[in-house]
This record gives C-alpha cells, structure tokens and sequence, in this order.
C-alpha cells in the first residue's frame, strides 16, 4: 500500500502549491503560510494522537546538541569566519576563541550557513511529506526560497515550506558569491551536470541534514551541494560530512565515521584532491 499512499501524497502537494499560490493572492503570503501550516499542526496533532506511539515526551531525553549543535557552533564562530589563525590568537588570546564572537551586530547571530542548513532541512522534509525522500528537487526549491530571502523585494518562487515565516530568517549574512550566483542563474547544477567549477565551503557548510533522512547519505549530500558547486571537490566533501552524520548518529565513533567518509570519497574517480585535504 506504501507506492498508493506516496501517490496521493504526491498529488496532494501538488494541488496544494497552486491553492497556496491563490490564497496567498487573496489574503497576503504570511497569512497564508500561517492558515496552511496552522490547519496542517491541528491535522498532525489528530494523526499523532490516534496513530502515534505516544513517545513524544521522549523528545526531553535527546541531547540537545545534536538538535542545535551546528547553530550554536556556528553563532560560536560568525566573528572569526574570514580572519586567519595568527588573527584570531591576536585577537583572543593563544588559546583562541572561547566564547561567543559576535557578528552582524548580535552576540550569537544565526549566519548564512545555519539559513542554509535550515533549508535544506526544509527541503528534505517537503520531499518526505510528497512520498519522494531525499528527493533533490525539492532542496533546490527551497534553497530558491532561501535566495529571495537575501534581496530586497525579491518576489517569492514558491512557497512549499514555512520557513519565510521567521524573520530572522530574511537577514543577509555575508552569503557565499557561488550559491548567490548558481542559485540566480535559475539552473540547477549535478554532478553529471556542473553549472561552474567552483569547490567552495557554501555546498559542505550546509549538508548535515543529509545525513538524517536514510538511505545513501553520501550520494545525497554529493547531489545537495552539486546544486551550486560543480567541482567534485565542492561536492565530496559534502557527501563525507553526510556520511559522517549518518555514521554518528548511528552509535559509531567520529574516528569511524571519518573513516567510512574517507574510504568512500577515496574510492570516487574524482576524489584523490578531496581525500588528499
């Protein structure tokens, strides 16, 4: 029954982005966003109670580094993002950094990196909800989303998930030139298909969530970031820190997960410079 239930589910979201389109028309986008993501809590919150295990409260005995770790990391070290080690020993000490640096006016900003992570997140979760997981297409819609949150007036490509609702969300923080570019070009990159020859940080930096959905975490990390980074080394390193996540999160060691990453973007044709970093 699992392929009939994916079928509907894919039908239902896509009669649900043209009535999202035309109620955003009538009544204004956030309101919108807030009756469609209001009316779909009420309707998970049924689903949870009759069909749930009723473990919801063992949600307070997760560490709570593994929900914020990487934002915390992140607004940890937003000030010291482009400065060198000898600046960063000159600035703070030679013990480095060991508090919160500040950035973007804030003590703890949340920066480009974490947007992007979130919406891929995002992403991932919409491609689960249409019966498609780790479907590709619907990371590169909400890293759309994620670009017209960066210019002023931009108008909205679409509007399959909710975070434009968080204003936080609609800061620029010094995003990466290649996925402003990539992203604006209105072409999606792959790895078959590379849109530039860039191996930046910006398809790495955001590639985490990839490895909590199952399945191939390295293949889809490599795809996520393939998005807007076309050099093998942009997008391996983004299918190592997948595999990584999925290796951790599975009770292994960091030293086994940096090896299990390492073994497989060794073995790729194309992987001898990433490997050799």
């Amino acid at each position: 029954m699992g392929w009939l239930f994916s079928a509907i589910a894919g039908a239902a979201m896509s009669v649900q982005g043209v009535m999202n389109t035309r109620l955003s028309e009538k009544i204004g986008l956030y309101e919108s966003n807030m009756f469609v993501q209001g009316t779909a809590f009420l309707l998970s919150l049924a689903a949870m109670w009759i069909l749930g295990k009723g473990q919801l409260r063992e949600i307070a005995s997760v560490n709570r580094w593994y929900l914020l770790g990487g934002a915390i990391g992140d607004a940890l070290g937003a000030g010291i993002e482009f400065l060198t080690i000898a600046r960063i020993r000159s600035q703070f000490g030679p013990s480095g950094v060991t508090g919160h640096t500040g950035a973007f006016g804030h003590t703890a900003p949340i920066t480009d990196d974490t947007q992007m992570t979130l919406f891929t997140a995002e992403g991932l979760i919409c491609a689960a909800v249409a019966g498609e997981p780790g479907g590709i297409a619907h990371v590169y819609r909400a890293y759309l989303r994620w670009l017209s949150t960066q210019r002023a007036g931009a108008a909205v490509p679409n509007t399959d998930g909710w975070l434009l609702e968080l204003p936080q969300i609609h800061s620029r923080r010094a995003p990466g030139n290649t996925c402003l570019s990539a992203l604006a070009s209105g072409t999606a990159g792959s790895t078959e298909h590379r849109i530039n020859d860039s191996k930046g940080c910006g398809g790495v930096m955001r590639a985490a969530p990839c490895g909590l959905v199952g399945g191939d975490a390295f293949r889809l990390g490599c795809d996520s970031a393939a998005l807007t980074h076309g050099h093998p080394s942009g997008w391996l390193a983004a299918g190592g820190l997948a595999l990584m996540i999925q290796v951790l999160a599975a009770g292994h060691t960091l030293e086994e997960a940096a090896d299990a990453a390492l073994d497989r973007i060794s073995s790729h044709p194309e992987g001898r410079e990433c490997a050799g970093a």
